[in-house]
């Protein structure tokens, strides 16, 4: 329960008069709906002493445990540390019959450095990810070998900065240093962790035997959610409903979490869950006063909700007016957009028109220094190119460069790789990779891998091979140099693509998926594989034996995909139904592709005619 719930309920309590006895904590802890309470008593004592009393009452009033300490006035915290252990030996021994709890395992002699550690625990578990971090570095600058708290400290920092950022890396690289200080749970947590902040799939299998071997422990539970949630644009639509039921798994073994509740809010938002967004918005509320988002304040749930799950038309006027009433604040801009953006492409008739609108609507409303507009301008753009408008979004791709210079190429190529590009596209793309430069040698192997990507695109195998040339004997650093396993596996990936236009299907087909094995699920390697991972899809659609599959990864595509994967997917989600014999779903996606198709360029409807 937080702590100021539980001190507000006190005060309440003390100001109507209530009996000090052992039935007023039980009482607080039926109306916390807690488990237990502890009450105590601090009272000086002779020799200029004091005592200190600790009692664990439950709900039904029976007292679980009791304890007592004495000392000198000023060594108060650390009675308060051996009333804490004395109540949990108690119960844990006596009450429960189970051992003795090895706190050893803590792995700091350093009173100051565990107090700061179970600090950030208790921001940890309210979802303060910048608080969380604050207290854990705390732990470990007082103790530099404190493992525990730099294996913890890497969460908050992926959360702030990246999940295969410097500073998590770093936090983990400490807990590495000193991995002989965890016991066995704790060192199998770390070694997951390094798998995940590499997004090397790896961790999805290691996440699973943890929770064969610990089935009861909320964090390796906690721990497994997490890694399926972020490998999950990898997978199609039944792993990432999967990826709910995990958190569901992990919230029922600790529901006290904000932690556990805050991927299942965004990945309902994304799914279209509107029951479980309504619960994690609510646990939320109950748990912390911050957000699913590394930001310390309450995000306004009510209006994402009525947006995302409203018709088309109620959610672009809903959120027109809120943005003229009261703009909520910019860090929860990026959500907003998520979900007018599904509220008007996941309609039964989509209406980009309407989401048009509101992307100008949510410019106005901030000023350009809060970011906002460039966020939108990327969403726009975006759009626009996945809509097959790109008449419409030539004049835009400067801006996108200036925005997003490492992701503008892999949203620009698509449409050269889908088949509804003119001729002309891929030669203004590469063009514009030209303006850029490149000045480091990490920008030279990214524009040599596009430029690549653009001649597989024009069927030009012998031109591909030659840009590849740079990408394809790569070797990373070690596990943290994520952008160099991303390009060198994108690289195979390529090279496979290559086998397909020279005519070898098996090969192409074997080298794809080896690429996108080897690239995982870093952002690296999501941005640079969202080529390979489109010339997957439409190979697959040739193979009988992969179609499941291949409808599958289509469904979550146009459910989580951005604006630019929202249209030619719809057709091709339209083929697969009809490959698999429904008649019925196939029609419904058509329609769909025919109302986000409607103002696509000539030669894009033209492309989309051929069958």
């Amino acid at each position: 329960v937080p702590p100021r719930a539980v001190a507000s309920r006190v005060a309440a309590a003390a100001a109507a008069g209530s009996e000090r006895t052992e039935a007023a904590p039980a009482a607080l802890g039926r109306a916390l709906d807690g488990a237990a309470v502890v009450t105590g008593t601090v009272a000086p004592a002779r020799g200029g002493q004091v005592a200190v009393t600790a009692i664990l009452v439950d709900a039904a009033g029976e007292t679980r445990a009791r304890v007592a300490a004495r000392g000198a006035p000023d060594d108060l915290p650390a009675l308060i540390d051996a009333l804490g252990v004395g109540i949990l030996r108690e119960l844990w021994g006596r009450r429960l019959g189970v051992p003795a709890p090895r706190l050893a395992a803590v792995g700091t002699t350093s009173a100051p450095a565990l107090r700061a550690y179970l600090r950030g625990e208790a921001f940890l578990r309210a979802a303060l990810w910048d608080s969380a971090a604050a207290a854990l570095a705390e732990a470990v600058d007082l103790d530099s070998t404190f493992a525990l708290a730099h294996l913890r400290l890497a969460e908050p920092y992926g959360w702030r900065y990246g999940m295969d950022g410097p500073a998590a890396r770093r936090a983990l690289a400490a807990a590495l240093r000193f991995r002989d200080r965890l016991p066995p749970r704790e060192r199998s947590l770390l070694a997951i962790r390094h798998l995940h902040e590499a997004g090397d799939l790896a961790a999805l299998d290691s996440a699973a035997a943890l929770t064969a071997r610990y089935p009861d422990d909320p964090e390796a539970q906690y721990v497994r959610a997490d890694v399926r949630y972020h490998a999950a644009r990898l997978s199609g639509l039944d792993a990432a409903v999967g990826v709910l039921a995990a958190f569901d798994t992990a919230a029922r073994l600790d529901p006290a979490s904000a932690r556990v509740w805050a991927h299942p809010l965004a990945h309902a938002l994304e799914l279209g869950d509107s029951v479980r967004f309504a619960r994690a918005a609510e646990r939320l509320r109950a748990l912390t006063t911050g957000s699913h988002t590394q930001v310390a304040e309450p995000a306004d749930y009510a209006l994402l909700r009525t947006v995302r799950w409203s018709p088309p038309a109620t959610a672009a006027a809903t959120l027109r007016a809120r943005l003229r009433a009261a703009p909520p604040k910019p860090w929860q801009a990026n959500e907003l957009l998520l979900a007018i953006e599904r509220a008007c492409l996941q309609a039964d008739i989509p209406r980009p028109d309407l989401l048009l609108r509101a992307y100008e609507d949510v410019r106005a409303a901030y000023p350009e220094e809060t970011h906002v507009r460039d966020l939108v301008d990327w969403h726009r753009t975006a759009l626009l190119l996945g809509l097959g408008r790109l008449e419409a979004a030539r004049g835009a791709l400067d801006r996108l460069w200036t925005i997003d210079p490492r992701g503008a190429p892999a949203v620009a190529v698509l449409p050269a790789v889908l088949g509804y590009a003119p001729p002309q596209w891929s030669a203004l793309v590469r063009a514009r990779l030209d303006r850029a430069g490149a000045d480091r040698p990490e920008d030279r192997r990214e524009h040599a891998y596009w430029r690549a990507v653009l001649a597989l695109a024009a069927a030009d195998a012998p031109g591909a091979r030659a840009a590849l040339a740079v990408v394809t004997d790569l070797r990373p650093a070690g596990p943290g140099d994520t952008l160099t396993r991303a390009l060198a596996a994108a690289g195979r990936g390529a090279s496979g693509w290559a086998h397909l236009v020279e005519g070898d299907t098996a090969a192409a087909l074997r080298e794809l998926e080896a690429g996108m094995r080897l690239g995982g699920y870093a952002g690296d390697a999501i941005r640079l594989g969202i080529p390979l991972r489109a010339r997957l899809l439409l190979l697959d659609a040739g193979r009988r034996e992969r179609r499941p599959a291949r409808l599958d990864r289509l469904r979550y595509v146009v459910l989580d995909g951005d604006g630019y994967l929202v249209g030619w997917w719809r057709r091709e989600l339209a083929r697969a139904h009809a490959a698999a014999g429904d008649a019925a779903a196939a029609a419904a996606e058509r329609r769909r592709f025919d109302a986000l198709w409607a103002g696509a360029d000539p030669f894009a409807r033209a492309a989309a005619a051929r069958e």
